[in-house]
C-alpha cells in the first residue's frame, strides 16, 4: 500500500521519527504527503524564530506572520540585534587587513595563500557598508518596532521573546553542527560572499558599541510588546553570547514605563543583562543617597 493512503494519524507518527533533512525529503515527493502532516511539521520545526534585522527579513517576518498555520505555531521571537560583533563603520584600510578582508573564498593552492583580488575586495567592502548601514537605519528609526508589533499580535501562541546575540562567523557559517539558523543568514552568506568557509571578523567585539546596539533593539521590543498586547511569559536581553545593554541609551518615552511594568508582572523568566559604565562601579551605581 503505497505511504499516502496511510491514515493522517499514523503519516503524521511516522514522520515524528524523521529528521528535518528526510521529512523534507518525503513532504516533496508528492503533494498529498506535503498537506498531510503540515500542522506536525510546523509544530515541530517553527516552535523557534530568530530574526537578523534587515529589510528583507522583516518583510519575511510579515510573510510569515500573515500564515495562520506557521503563526500559531511559533513560542519564541528571537531578535538578534547585532551583526559584525558590534563594530561600527570602519574605514576601507582597517577592513582590507581584516582576515576577512584578506581571506577569498577560495584557497589558492598554486599561490598557497588566500589571497583576494582588488575587485573582489572592494565589492565585498561595498557589501559590507550596505549591510551595516541598513542594519544600523532599522535600529534607529520605528521601522522594527512597527512591524514587531504587528507581528506579535498575530502570533498569539509566543511566549518567549527576546534579544539573542551571536558571533558572526557563526551566522555566516553554513555548516549545520557549527552554523546558527536565523531567518536571513543565508541570504547574509550570499551577500557578503562567505560561501562554506569560517569566517573570522576583525578583532573581537566592542562592549560599548554591543550595548547601545541592544538597547536599541531592546527598546524597540518593548515597544512592539506594549502595542501588541501580546502578554508573553520570558523576556530576555541575551542569550549563551552574554551581552549587556546600555541603559543611557533605552529608548522608551515616560508614558511607556507604565506599560512596561505591567508587562513585567506577567512574566515569568526575566533575564536582563545590563552594562555599567567603566568608571562608574556596580557598587557606586546602585548605592542610595538621602
Amino acid at each position: 500500500m503505497s505511504i499516502a493512503r496511510l491514515p493522517p494519524e499514523m503519516l503524521t507518527t511516522i514522520c515524528g521519527y524523521l529528521d528535518l533533512h528526510e521529512w523534507c525529503s518525503l513532504r516533496i515527493t508528492c503533494q498529498q504527503i506535503y498537506s498531510l502532516p503540515l500542522e506536525a511539521f510546523a509544530r515541530r520545526y517553527h516552535r523557534s524564530l530568530s530574526l537578523l534585522v534587515t529589510t528583507e527579513n522583516l518583510s519575511q517576518l510579515q510573510q510569515i506572520a500573515a500564515r495562520d498555520l506557521l503563526r500559531t505555531s511559533f513560542r519564541e521571537i528571537w531578535i538578534v540585534p547585532t551583526l559584525f560583533e558590534g563594530w561600527p563603520k570602519i574605514k576601507y584600510l582597517e577592513f582590507a587587513s581584516s582576515e576577512y578582508g584578506r581571506r577569498s573564498t577560495k584557497y589558492d593552492r598554486k599561490e598557497k595563500s588566500w589571497n583576494i583580488t582588488q575587485a573582489e575586495l572592494e565589492a565585498r567592502f561595498a557589501a559590507y557598508q550596505a549591510v551595516i548601514a541598513g542594519h544600523r537605519s532599522i535600529l534607529e528609526s520605528s521601522t522594527l518596532s512597527d512591524i514587531l508589533a504587528k507581528c506579535l499580535a498575530l502570533c498569539e501562541n509566543t511566549v518567549t521573546t527576546g534579544l539573542r546575540s551571536y558571533p558572526i562567523n557563526l551566522l555566516l557559517n553554513s555548516e549545520k553542527e557549527a552554523g546558527v539558523s536565523c531567518l536571513g543568514s543565508p541570504e547574509l552568506r550570499k551577500q557578503l560572499s562567505c560561501g562554506e568557509r569560517h569566517t573570522v571578523w576583525f578583532y573581537g567585539p566592542i562592549p560599548a558599541s554591543l550595548a547601545i546596539s541592544h538597547a536599541m533593539a531592546f527598546s524597540a521590543l518593548v515597544k512592539a510588546l506594549i502595542r501588541s498586547g501580546q502578554r508573553v511569559q520570558s523576556l530576555h536581553t541575551c542569550g549563551n553570547y552574554v551581552c549587556g545593554l546600555s541603559l543611557q541609551q533605552i529608548q522608551l518615552a515616560e508614558s511607556d514605563y507604565p506599560s512596561l511594568l505591567s508587562l513585567l508582572e506577567g512574566i515569568r523568566s526575566l533575564r536582563i543583562c545590563i552594562q555599567f559604565p567603566k568608571e562608574i562601579s556596580v557598587g557606586t551605581r546602585l548605592e542610595r543617597k538621602d
